[in-house]
């Protein structure tokens, strides 16, 4: 028999005021007006380089705090590096990263969850604790796409995101699978065990293994980091954990690859 819980949508519930930025292609903007510019107008950013200067000027500071305030990741970079990125032009101290794709609301997300229960689809939604590396976001978003996930959720920082190395990996994926940017998973795990989600994660210290589980719906996964695996607080919060059965000289798979055997496992059992 399979375990559901009560799923209550609320098209309310989760609001994004950047979930309806243009979608912009890959693309550079550097100079300070033209980045101020561009936060202003709420372009779809996935980062924002700022020269390394232990004395920034008041332009480079003003587009900092602006730049934090919308939720942007600023990284600090050596001169030779935004020179790179910007190929010799006249950065003025600052580049700016866009995203290759626009980003979804967790309303939509819901939205399309809300729309596939009952169907052949059950609502799952993946959620990625801070991925670092493109090549792994853009192989899961692959699978995701193949197995019929509603949508994934990664935080703002220290997380890859839509980038050109993320669209080329999921071989267009990209285009298929919402993709939601939030400031703080672990509050986005309490709310949609609201919803009536069952959380799940990946950790290699759970007792059950994954083709062993039992996957209620609505259902959210959680896989960890490359190096980290499950922050703390993210595997504290999940309601049950599942592991990968091994037997070689290494502990873990890759993120990608364990993702897409619980992913299908998940699939298979829902069929």
């Amino acid at each position: 028999m399979e375990k559901r819980r009560h799923f209550k949508p609320d098209k309310h519930h989760f609001r994004d005021k950047r979930s309806h930025e243009p979608e912009t292609p890959l693309d550079l903007v550097y100079g300070r007006n033209p980045v101020l510019e561009a936060i202003k107008a709420e372009k779809a950013f996935e980062k924002i380089f700022i020269l390394q200067t232990p004395h920034p000027s008041e332009p480079l500071f003003r587009i900092r705090k602006q730049a934090e305030e919308a939720g942007i990741p600023v990284l600090f970079a050596p001169r030779e590096k935004l020179d790179r990125l910007a190929q010799k032009q006249d950065h003025q101290g600052v580049v700016g990263v866009l995203s290759a794709y626009e980003y979804a609301s967790l309303d939509e997300i819901l939205s399309k969850c809300h729309s596939r229960e009952g169907g052949n689809l059950k609502p799952l939604i993946l959620i990625l604790d801070h991925l670092e590396d493109p090549q792994n976001l853009g192989s899961l978003l692959r699978t995701a796409d193949a197995v019929g996930v509603s949508g994934v959720v990664i935080p703002k920082r220290r997380s890859a995101g839509l980038s050109a190395g993320t669209t080329k990996a999921s071989a267009g994926a990209v285009a298929h699978v919402p993709v939601a940017r939030v400031a703080n998973l672990h509050q986005i795990l309490l709310e949609l065990k609201e919803q009536g989600f069952t959380v799940m994660g990946a950790d290699q210290s759970a007792q059950i293994t994954h083709n062993e589980a039992e996957y209620p719906y609505p259902l959210a996964l959680v896989l960890g980091s490359e190096h980290q695996g499950l922050s703390l607080l993210i595997k504290n919060t999940c309601d049950q954990l599942v592991r990968i059965p091994m037997k070689g000289h290494l502990d873990s798979l890759n993120v990608s690859v364990a993702g897409a055997l619980i992913l299908y496992q998940i699939f298979l059992q829902w069929r």
